[in-house]
């Protein structure tokens, strides 16, 4: 074959490689290169690079890391965009430290990492939540001489968000003011979400009237996470105000709309407004998901509606929905604050018969229900239970063992914690105590 025709040989073959990956065809792609390779036709790093990324939109890393390997080996060598593809692709299956592992292959190389590089790695960071490692690349762009962009923004910040880090993540904002980057909706959405995890909902207010100010338009995201932020500082009527905007500007409320706004309702103590919520959205035919269930439980819970939160319990596993620790945890609470002792007992066996493990969650409000109805006994044979289990008692529990025990002590009027054979401590099938107090 002539030197010319190679050349128009390898055009063609960029152009079908190019077509396979509009199509997600990463098997045929994968089949043309090594069909190459049988030709003998040489080949250069963006063709290679073609392949890379087209393996990476079916997720498929192990054959991607099997073509950087052979360009290692036989040619052409890894470019810096081949290594990005391969940091992307590991972010998406969720293979953060791998990914991260290419930041120190390409120095060893002596390659120069280029913004599209780094904005991988930072993103790689994010779903490992090594938020520190993050702000370390992002204040490294001076140093290699390169512009963050938007992306690299985002992504920053999404970091700090996902590890609680507000005031990083708003440094993070107004460093791209400095620099003459315009936020986007994406870095202020991603900043009114830290400022949810940090329950600073002033903060998150002031982020979405700034976005508006922009000539941005906040959307179902902006509002969901300002709602979010309004339900952990406990202002559910602020909650509520943002929600009647939404519907002023036409926006669609989602399950997680819901579930926040109820949230907020029980921590106001307004569980009637958790209830119209709930059956509003009901109504619209919404498909409400386990969240939205446990938040109403909870909502109920504050407004010791034990009755209710029972109520709601039956209709999630009447819709075929299983019941998930924090349902029970939170029905179990619920009946605790109604000091309704024996059917949180009942909600508590329900959940053990699920084969669901009982938490802390479970066990604080169970003993506080016990303590609440001077029931030591129960609260004693629970302490048990708990020890032969081996669960450590985290403070809150403790405080509630020392009630049992003065509750026992005060009440102990025939002997039973003098007596080992009478105390409910002694271990069944022993004659006294002296067993269990080996053990």
């Amino acid at each position: 074959m002539s030197r010319q025709g190679i050349g128009r040989s390898l055009r063609d073959i960029k152009d079908a490689l190019n077509a396979h990956k509009k199509a997600a065809q990463w098997s045929q792609s994968v089949a043309m290169l090594v069909e190459m390779r049988y030709m003998k036709v040489r080949s250069d790093a963006v063709t290679y690079n073609t392949v890379v990324s087209t393996l990476g939109r079916a997720k498929q890393w192990d054959r991607a890391v099997q073509i950087f390997q052979d360009m290692q080996h036989y040619g052409p060598a890894p470019s810096v965009v081949t290594y990005s593809a391969l940091v992307s692709i590991f972010v998406k299956c969720h293979r953060w430290q791998a990914a991260l592992s290419f930041w120190e292959d390409l120095h060893r190389q002596a390659l120069q990492p280029n913004t599209i590089f780094i904005n991988a790695v930072i993103s790689a960071c994010d779903s490992g939540k090594q938020w520190r490692t993050a702000l370390s690349l992002f204040s490294g762009f001076a140093s290699q001489k390169l512009h963050p962009d938007v992306t690299t923004f985002s992504s920053t910040i999404t970091a700090c968000a996902r590890a609680q880090f507000w005031r990083e993540a708003l440094e993070v904002l107004a460093e791209s003011r400095r620099q003459a980057v315009a936020p986007d909706l994406v870095m202020y959405n991603a900043s009114i979400n830290a400022c949810d995890k940090g329950a600073e909902w002033p903060r998150a207010v002031e982020l979405l009237r700034e976005i508006e100010s922009r000539d941005l338009r906040p959307d179902t995201i902006s509002y969901n996470s300002t709602i979010s932020a309004c339900e952990r500082g406990w202002e559910w009527a602020q909650a509520l105000s943002f929600f009647a905007e939404m519907k002023r500007n036409h926006l669609q409320a989602t399950v997680v709309t819901c579930a926040a706004l109820i949230a907020a309702c029980g921590r106001g103590q307004h569980w009637q407004g958790a209830v119209s919520l709930f059956e509003k959205f009901s109504s619209l035919g919404r498909q409400l998901d386990i969240v939205v269930y446990s938040t109403l439980i909870s909502a109920c819970a504050w407004g010791h509606q034990w009755a209710l939160s029972l109520s709601v319990l039956a209709r999630i596993q009447g819709e075929g929905l299983k019941p998930d620790i924090v349902v029970y945890n939170s029905a179990i609470s619920a009946c605790e604050k109604a000091s309704e002792w024996q059917q949180a007992c009942l909600v508590f066996e329900d959940m053990n018969c699920s084969g669901l493990a009982p938490s802390v969650g479970s066990y604080v409000p169970l003993l506080s229900a016990f303590s609440k109805a001077g029931q030591w006994q129960h609260a004693l044979s629970l302490v048990v239970h708990l020890d032969r289990s081996g669960f450590k008692l985290d403070p809150a529990m403790r405080r509630l063992v020392v009630t049992a025990y003065q509750q026992a002590a005060a009440s102990d009027s025939r002997g039973a914690l003098r007596d080992p054979r009478r105390s409910p401590l002694v271990a069944p099938g022993t004659s006294d105590g002296s067993e269990q107090q080996q053990k």
